[in-house]
């Protein structure tokens, strides 16, 4: 009988989802679907279960984890019912939050590759750029859903600063073997095909985010940093009080929203 999910990363985007499938799919026992985004439980639901049993009929019983990544869930209304009523309850959730500024940038930086002749400033006030970037609301609709221990909250930066010590703290919450990444031989497949795009080998995300900014003439000015955390401060208190955390200060928000205390 073909398996079903017992593990999700959920997003959200541009927040090293692409390094997570790329590196997981090589673990003996994890099977990926083979194409990342699905976008079942937020865009294609009405596929049906069926459909999305399809995407994992590969998955043999010796994989521990079988999963899916897609960076849409988090953002979605919809999904972490249609989640529960189709996993169950005890699905393994894992989202990377990163910075909602440089989130933003970054989703913009993708959409200026992809033909967008807006400046960063025009498409802040015209897409959902930052609506992407309010954590502490769409976490919530997970909590209700599910409760505090089916989430894995990671942060962006920690993947940045050291790509094992994080892809560490995945395997062990997922109960697998550890796995010792060969960072470099990603970075080379993925420099050697001439990828610009973010949030995909560790080592060299903020050389690559700087050079598509370069090749893109997009700008990012101090007065458009502020203009996001003022929006998405509010979101950081409940963040806070959920998990605990005490290193949001990296996060130039915390200081902005601290001050409205």
């Amino acid at each position: 009988m073909t398996r079903l999910p017992n593990f999700l990363h959920i997003g959200p985007g541009k927040s090293g989802s692409t390094w997570l499938h790329e590196t997981l799919v090589l673990h003996p026992q994890v099977y990926l679907s083979e194409a990342k985004d699905l976008y079942f439980f937020s865009r294609y639901y009405d596929r049906g279960v069926d459909w999305y049993r399809k995407q994992f009929r590969s998955a043999q019983p010796s994989y521990r984890v079988v999963g899916e990544v897609c960076p849409d869930y988090l953002t979605s209304a919809e999904a972490p019912q249609r989640i529960r009523s189709c996993l169950g309850p005890d699905v393994r959730l894992m989202v990377t939050l990163r910075d909602p500024a440089e989130r933003a940038f970054s989703a913009y930086l993708h959409r200026r590759k992809h033909g967008l002749t807006a400046t960063f400033r025009e498409d802040l006030e015209t897409s959902d750029l930052i609506e992407e970037g309010r954590y502490g609301t769409q976490l919530q609709r997970y909590l209700d859903c599910f409760g505090r221990q089916a989430l894995h909250v990671a942060v962006f930066d920690d993947l940045r600063a050291d790509p094992q010590a994080f892809l560490d703290g995945v395997t062990t919450w997922l109960q697998i073997d550890r796995q010792m990444k060969v960072f470099y031989s990603l970075c080379r497949t993925w420099s050697d095909r001439g990828d610009t795009s973010v949030a995909q080998c560790p080592g060299v995300f903020i050389t690559l985010e700087k050079e598509v900014e370069k090749r893109r003439n997009a700008v990012w000015t101090s007065e458009d940093y502020p203009i996001v955390l003022e929006r998405v401060a509010d979101e950081l208190p409940e963040l806070h009080q959920v998990f605990r955390w005490n290193d949001f200060d990296r996060w130039q928000f915390a200081h902005i929203s601290s001050k409205r205390t």
